[in-house]
């Protein structure tokens, strides 16, 4: 299985993440039958953020409210790792709730970006390739 990402939308996915290196941010990522269209970068709450993401529910519903408006839906959830690598980590894999959802992991060990792309089909993640566009 295969994924576009929008040139436009990763750019603005690694603003996020190099805002602040030093912690864990998350986002959404939504589309519609023409594909990805918008990121929603959502407040990272986790009560250890080097290490965790916990999405601020409030901005949550908010996205996902403003992405029914709109005529999208949820196409993928993005986060960083500052120290390890681009794969989904144990609290990651416990936590994901949202099967046939795109994962975006961006680590941050080496000196560029490394972006790890999986499919969630509700027990685990699989790899997913993504193409820039």
């Amino acid at each position: 299985m295969s994924f576009i990402l929008p040139q436009v939308l990763k750019q603005h996915m690694l603003d996020h993440v190099l805002e602040t290196p030093e912690v864990e941010v998350c986002g959404l990522l939504a589309g519609n039958t023409s594909g990805l269209t918008s990121l929603y970068r959502i407040p990272n709450i986790a009560d250890d953020p080097t290490t965790t993401f916990y999405m601020q529910p409030q901005a949550q519903i908010a996205a996902l409210q403003t992405m029914r408006q709109s005529g999208e839906q949820l196409c993928g959830i993005y986060h960083s790792h500052p120290n390890s690598g681009a794969s989904p980590s144990n609290k990651d894999r416990e936590q994901a709730a949202y099967p046939g959802t795109a994962y975006f992991i961006v680590s941050l060990m080496s000196p560029e970006p490394v972006i790890g792309s999986f499919m969630f089909d509700g027990e685990i993640f699989q790899d997913l390739e993504i193409e820039i566009d």
